[in-house]
């Protein structure tokens, strides 16, 4: 990559960081909510997944328009939008006053993945490598998030954490405005005729089918897994005014390990056969799953440093999938597609964890999904070359 690449990915990988940290903070503050707003697990799960929802129904729309105006307006325009969000989610005073502003958060975090995903396929010339690296940018984002609110909530309360979050958004913002460099590929109008050349075929669909099993097992495992540290007896840090739960210190760690888990998925990207590779590596994060079920605490923690790290390296490998079936013109709207199946579809799977740990165990969530997972690598495995139709950059 050039220094104009650099800097590209730079800014959009900054972006892509707080956009996860600021998703990811719902599992954290899940435990706190349930005594602040008197709810149970399933209601919460479901103000959970109608978030997740709308992040990944806004992926459409706004990856329509990546395609349309270009990317770094909507970026601005999601940077913006979760300034707005946070502090309506600080204020919140009653359980649907937090349902509305978490929706809210869910609808302005959504431009962001269409638009950077887009912008480094169509700017960059090492796609898996730039991948990789906005994948570390986002992992970073999902662990840092929890981690820097865990060790908050030793001496502030979670409204005023919220609150300071926002400010990132806004250096961010203008970066974005003031020293981004500005996209140079051409968007040349897609027509109706080419659209169905793109989607409405077999590949596309499989694709979609990957990203929609692996949303259900990675929302209900990312949601659902502080909790469930949580109830294995492990200790607790006693330390400032409120002890941090195993749930609280143990998930931003396993979430960090996904930052490196990017980095080698990104590597693998840029490798043949990626088709392959995926569906073995979804196989593995499906076993990790079933693994999570098992009787022991210390074990548990081993096997989910080790999902949190495969977990994240399996998304380099399946932007790419997208990347080679669409077209430069299309690749907005292709990703805002792949983003409503994995974000808005796959939110289900915060639901479905909701509901089996309300009516039985928690670990009997993490089998269930390693089927979503294990459905994942079957899709992509059906993608491997001699099925699909690969379109140059």
């Amino acid at each position: 990559m050039d220094r104009r690449e650099r800097m590209l990915v730079g800014y959009v990988t900054a972006a892509h960081a707080l956009n996860h940290a600021y998703i990811l903070i719902i599992p954290l503050f899940l435990t706190i909510w349930i005594e602040e707003f008197d709810a149970d697990l399933y209601v919460l799960g479901l103000i959970a997944a109608a978030a997740y929802a709308l992040y990944g129904a806004g992926s459409v729309p706004f990856g329509y328009l990546a395609d349309r105006i270009g990317s770094k307006a909507l970026i601005n325009l999601y940077l913006l939008g979760a300034v707005a969000a946070l502090f309506f989610v600080a204020l919140s005073q009653t359980l649907v006053q937090l349902a509305l502003a978490l929706a809210f958060l869910g609808l302005f975090l959504s431009p962001y993945h269409p638009a950077g995903t887009a912008l480094i396929t169509r700017e960059v010339r090492q796609q898996g490598r730039g991948f990789g690296y906005h994948g570390m940018g986002g992992s970073l984002g999902v662990a840092l998030g929890p981690l820097i609110a865990a060790l908050l909530l030793l001496s502030l309360e979670w409204r005023t954490i919220l609150a300071l979050f926002a400010i990132p958004a806004l250096v961010v913002l203008v970066g974005m405005v003031f020293g981004a460099p500005s996209e140079e590929a051409r968007r040349e109008p897609a027509n109706l005729a080419q659209m169905k050349g793109v989607f409405l075929t077999r590949g596309f669909f499989l694709v979609l089918l990957v990203y929609v099993f692996a949303g259900v097992a990675y929302w209900g495992a990312l949601t659902f897994l502080p909790a469930y540290l949580d109830s294995l007896g492990l200790p607790s840090l006693g330390v400032g005014a409120r002890p941090l739960t195993a749930g609280l210190y143990l998930f931003p760690v396993i979430l960090a390990l996904g930052a490196a888990g990017q980095v080698a998925g990104g590597y693998l990207a840029d490798r043949p056969r990626v088709e392959t590779t995926l569906a073995m590596a979804s196989v593995l994060v499906a076993g990790l799953l079933i693994l999570l079920a098992i009787p022991s605490a210390g074990a548990v923690v081993v096997i989910a440093f080790a999902f949190g790290f495969l977990l994240f390296a399996l998304e380099p490998l399946q932007n790419l999938l997208v990347s080679r079936r669409a077209p430069p013109n299309l690749r907005g709207l292709a990703y805002g597609l792949v983003f409503l199946a994995v974000f808005g579809i796959g939110a289900a799977g915060a639901a479905l964890g909701g509901y089996i740990g309300s009516v039985a165990d928690l670990a009997l969530i993490f089998p269930l999904l390693a089927v979503f997972m294990a459905a994942s690598g079957a899709a992509a495995f059906l993608l491997r070359p001699g099925s699909r139709a690969r379109v140059s950059a």
